[in-house]
């Protein structure tokens, strides 16, 4: 893709190619579930993951069920990674057989999440334009909206001004407008966290955390302060170690 100069950095990649992140979900018949697109390069999986989980329409896990994750994810709720450190890939196992539980379970998991592989390959054969890095300026390979890079454009912040001041009579600047925002979103990254990684639950009526009594315990104590303090890697180990 075409990006210009000064943002070519957050488009690199690990590989040093200017690309963009997808995140996708398809079903054992190789039907895509969710697909999220357009995050820089640069950026990582739990990061991309977090934004999936907080859009209106986006990434939910049905209850009882698990999305097979690569590497660059941790095993949680909802979420099965393979063993570190363990041959994984479908080509490391030609020739090879496993020869202990871990081997096992990782050929399992290959096998199994080879669907999404499979998904993204037929994708590619029937529209030829997906095979090659793609040459359009970012603007018009991502839908944008009234976002940009994360953040968004002028016009959108130039829209609540002029509505505050319209229907409350209180005048603003667009400044003040996205430190708002700001604070709303650091607010809502910690309930999300929450609800994500704890049995916590969120009350919306009344705007508070119901802790119930039977998981009241001193390590889930330890994780939602641990979230609230934005150590959620912390707050993981916790949970799952």
């Amino acid at each position: 893709m075409t990006v210009p100069i000064e943002d070519r950095p957050r488009y690199r990649d690990r590989k040093g190619n200017l690309s963009t992140n997808v995140l996708a979900t398809c079903d054992p018949n190789l039907r895509f579930t969710y697909v999220l697109l357009g995050w820089e390069g640069s950026a990582s999986d739990l990061r991309v993951l977090r934004d999936a989980f907080r859009r209106p329409n986006g990434l939910k896990v049905p209850k009882n069920r698990y999305l097979l994750v690569d590497l660059g994810y941790s095993n949680a709720e909802g979420f099965l990674a393979p063993y570190k450190g363990t041959r994984y890939h479908l080509n490391l196992w030609r020739g090879n057989t496993p020869t202990n539980e871990k081997e096992l379970f990782n050929l399992r998991h290959s096998s199994a999440r080879n669907t999404i592989e499979m998904a993204f390959g037929l994708l590619k054969k029937r529209w030829s334009i997906l095979r090659n890095s793609s040459f359009f300026p970012k603007n018009i390979q991502i839908n944008e909206g009234n976002k940009g890079d994360g953040e968004f454009k002028s016009q959108a912040y130039q829209t609540v001004v002029d509505n505050v001041r319209k229907q409350l009579g209180i005048l603003v600047t667009m400044d003040q407008v996205k430190n708002r925002i700001k604070v709303w979103k650091k607010h809502h990254s910690v309930i999300n966290d929450i609800k994500t990684y704890t049995k916590f639950k969120w009350n919306d009526k009344k705007k508070v955390i119901v802790i119930p009594v039977q998981d009241l315990q001193a390590r889930h104590v330890a994780v939602l302060l641990h979230i609230i303090n934005r150590n959620v890697t912390a707050a993981l180990l916790l949970l799952f170690c």
